[in-house]
């Protein structure tokens, strides 16, 4: 091989080094729990959102209720109450009794890495207005590099969150 063909195969693996190292820091949005909501009458596709300390979050929860059919009402069925964290790799559970063994909630990643991960977890709840009752509970999960979220990526944790609240229970 020529001298030419060489320094053009270090060039490729040197530009694309970087964007190999940054791919990992992103990871797949998964949904976890149901919101599915139990089956009735037209009734059930109203909500009323509980303001909370998390106003991104509620504006994005309640565009995805907009976009899959549900309506606003003052007399809703459901109230829907929203929470968003923002929460490090390492954090983690102890055991019973102040045992020294922790462990953490989320897998940790033992690969070198040039960014700080953070787990950032949606949850959303359907409550019963007439009865307090907690109907449905799920949510959506993902991890990516640095404090803050991308500007689209509470929108798409409230669509992932909420695929499968336009579906009913039987």
């Amino acid at each position: 091989m020529n001298t030419t063909g060489q320094i053009g195969k270090w060039r490729g693996l040197w530009l694309a080094g970087p964007a190999l190292l940054l791919a990992g820091c992103a990871s797949p949005i998964r949904p976890f729990g149901t919101l599915a909501i139990p089956a009735g009458d037209e009734s059930g596709r109203t909500f009323a959102m509980v303001t909370g300390k998390t106003a991104e979050a509620d504006a994005a929860v309640r565009e995805a209720l907009l976009a899959a059919e549900y309506r606003v009402a003052a007399d809703a069925r459901y109230r829907v109450e929203v929470g968003f964290a923002v929460r490090g790799p390492r954090i983690g559970v102890m055991a019973a009794g102040g045992g020294q063994d922790m462990r953490p909630l989320a897998p940790v990643s033992q690969r070198p890495g040039l960014c700080r991960r953070q787990s950032y977890v949606l949850s959303v709840a359907f409550v019963e207005q007439a009865s307090g009752r907690v109907a449905a509970r799920g949510g959506a999960v993902t991890s990516r590099c640095g404090r803050r979220p991308d500007a689209d990526l509470l929108p798409r944790l409230a669509r992932a969150a909420l695929a499968n609240a336009g579906k009913t229970a039987s």
